[in-house]
């Protein structure tokens, strides 16, 4: 079942209530007005560098070179 918010699209193998359709439109909102606020703080680090990544419950965020990042994502896929 699909459904189309005013600012999003609901795909659900469940009935899609009036309070879930209510919800899921201002998660729509909420992540849209993350992406840009990410867009400035990703705008903002020094060039050879990176986020890591985010930890906990978003209150932490790890900045580290590039290199280290990609050295350690190549570590994961060889050993995983």
């Amino acid at each position: 079942m699909n459904k189309d918010t005013p600012n999003g699209r609901i795909i659900s193998y469940c009935p899609i209530s009036s309070d879930m359709e209510r919800a899921a439109d201002e998660c729509f909102l909420a992540y849209k007005a993350l992406n840009e606020q990410l867009e400035k703080f990703y705008a903002t680090i020094p060039e050879g560098f990176s986020v890591k990544s985010f930890y906990g419950k978003g209150d932490c965020v790890i900045i580290d070179t590039e290199t280290s990042i990609q050295d350690q994502q190549k570590y994961w896929e060889e050993n995983s």
